[in-house]
Parts: structure tokens; C-alpha cells; sequence
């Protein structure tokens, strides 16, 4: 069963101290998020209360759980401020980056157009 954050938790991770957010971060191996192991990201979609690939099959879904850190922290894991157009690209590369397909992948693409059209309510 997926969990479900509510407004508030969600409202919590944005305001969250960055001392906090970094206290969580550094317990990673990587703050890069192309070098983090599947364990690294799988801690960060449960930090975030991720539901993996929202709306689709969960192919890739450790590209969903980065996703979901971005969208709902609004931030890097070093801390930074990030755009929502710069979250979708992380989603993009990410799944391009694990696809056979390369930069050829017809999800990444999809997922990218899907995100950018209509992630703007869960980015808010």
C-alpha cells in the first residue's frame, strides 16, 4: 500500500531547516545523485513519503523517488534551491541514464513531456 503525505508533510519538507534536510543527506554515500546506490535513493523516497511513479507503471522508480525529493523539498541534496524545469530534468537524464535506449529513450521522453505538462500542481 502507497502512503499518501498529506498537505502538511508536504508543507513541512519545504520549510524543513537546511541544517535538517543536510543532517539526512549526509548520512548517504553520495550527494550526487548519480553516484547514490539503490538503497541511498530507496531511503530517500521514504524520507519524502514517495509513492513511487505517480499516475504510471513504476519503471525507473528510483527515478521517481529522486524526482519526488526535488518536487517536494524543492531542493538539491546539497542544500540549493532547484527550478521545477531543472527537477524534470533530473527525471529525464535519470531515466535515460538507466534506460538501454540512452538518450533514445522513448520514456524518458515521455515522462519528461508528462512532468512538464502536468506536474505543475504537485510542484506548487
Amino acid at each position: 500500500m502507497k502512503t499518501v503525505p498529506t498537505p502538511e508533510f508536504l508543507a513541512h519538507l519545504r520549510r524543513m531547516p537546511l541544517r535538517e534536510l543536510l543532517a539526512f543527506t549526509g548520512t548517504l554515500s553520495s550527494r550526487d545523485w548519480r553516484q547514490m546506490t539503490e538503497l541511498d535513493i530507496g531511503e530517500v523516497g521514504q524520507f519524502v513519503l514517495s509513492d513511487g511513479c505517480t499516475g504510471v507503471f513504476d519503471f525507473y522508480v528510483q527515478c521517481c523517488f529522486l524526482h519526488d525529493w526535488y518536487y517536494r523539498t524543492h531542493r538539491d541534496f546539497d542544500g540549493r534551491s532547484v527550478s521545477k524545469k531543472w527537477s524534470d530534468g533530473v527525471l529525464h537524464d535519470c531515466i535515460m541514464s538507466r534506460s538501454l535506449f540512452g538518450d533514445w529513450s522513448p520514456m524518458a521522453w515521455w515522462r519528461y513531456w508528462g512532468v512538464k505538462k502536468f506536474g505543475r500542481k504537485a510542484w506548487a
